[in-house]
């Protein structure tokens, strides 16, 4: 059944630049969802002025690498060594004590990394359990209950409030919600700047701080520039 956020995106005007056929020829999900994500994509860029080539290539790029081209929508959190934990976070994040119990639990995982004071302070996460429960999610991996609220409110509407805070999971398993959550963030950190200048380490940067996958997306974006072609 169809949500009101649902509903809503698919009212959005299209911008008329995402096609299946440009997903299948970057290879952006499976030939089973093409047609819906290909629909969402586009209803979402016209709504949040991602409305040129380049804008939507810069967009995609970023898509594309957050999410293993729209086939990795939800933050596993799942980690069965200790040395890729202690790569991956700082010990102000998970301390050393910690680190053991958390392998192979991804729930006790994420409430460890993205609870805490470090987690209310940075996402908004409130209660023990919040740090799980809102995960990474969505092509662009939206973190932290503060994100998620964020997202919700901009629709201004009090039933999507409601409905994305109570079930975070929409931002992986229903593509047109999870499209939405990619262009709230984009638009929310005013990303159609830096593409139009074809600034591809700010874009970066503003998804990664650390500006880590920099390359790969540049030549993401060189893929979608020439599948537009």
């Amino acid at each position: 059944m169809a949500n009101v956020l649902e509903e809503t995106i698919k009212s959005s005007p299209p911008a008329k630049i995402i096609t299946v056929d440009l997903l299948a020829r970057i290879g952006f999900g499976d030939p089973n969802t093409r047609q819906a994500w290909a629909d969402a994509l586009d209803r979402v860029a016209g709504r949040y002025e991602i409305n040129t080539k380049q804008r939507v290539a810069m967009w995609l790029a970023q898509l594309g690498h957050e999410s293993n081209r729209l086939r990795r929508l939800e933050e596993s959190l799942y980690y069965s060594s200790a040395v890729t934990i202690r790569r991956v976070f700082s010990a102000d994040r998970i301390p050393e004590d910690v680190v053991n119990l958390c392998l192979k639990n991804p729930e006790m995982m994420g409430n460890t990394v993205y609870g805490g004071a470090w987690g209310t302070k940075n996402l908004g996460n409130e209660v023990v359990g919040d740090g799980y429960a809102y995960r990474g999610r969505g092509p662009i991996q939206i973190t932290g209950k503060r994100n998620y609220r964020a997202f919700a409110q901009s629709f201004h509407l009090t039933e999507v409030d409601t409905l994305i805070l109570d079930n975070p999971g929409l931002l992986s398993s229903n593509i047109y919600v999870a499209a939405a959550s990619a262009g709230w963030f984009w638009n929310a950190n005013k990303m159609n700047g830096p593409a139009d200048r074809a600034d591809h380490s700010e874009v970066r940067r503003l998804v990664n701080r650390a500006r880590l996958g920099l390359d790969e997306t540049r030549k993401l974006f060189d893929e979608v520039v020439k599948a537009m072609n």
